[in-house]
């Protein structure tokens, strides 16, 4: 139960998801598919770090596995946020990359 103060951020976090997919099935621009991304990805690292019930997925010691793939969640999600705000880019056999390097 001292885990507990978790589970509000988890489950805000979870609802907005339907808000940016209907905002991108709306917009259809790259800004909103990215923060969807992130947001997704965000989930992922929360449902790995956090102690939710009767998984115990944080500890590194007895999943290596879970706790990078939780880790590497979180900095793809840290990545696709500064994407969606960076307003220069390049271009690679028609798709546009935007660079991400703060």
């Amino acid at each position: 139960m001292a885990e507990s103060f978790h589970v509000p951020a988890f489950l805000l976090t979870v609802l907005m998801l339907p808000a940016f997919a209907q905002l991108y099935r709306r917009q259809r621009d790259t800004r909103t598919l990215l923060w969807l991304l992130a947001f997704i990805f965000s989930v992922l690292h929360m449902l790995q770090s956090y102690r939710l019930g009767l998984w115990n997925l944080s500890d590194p010691q007895l999943h290596p596995w879970f706790a990078s793939a939780g880790l590497s969640c979180a900095l793809i999600s840290a990545i696709l946020i500064l994407a969606s705000l960076s307003p220069a880019g390049f271009q690679i056999r028609g798709h546009r990359i935007l660079y991400a390097i703060p």
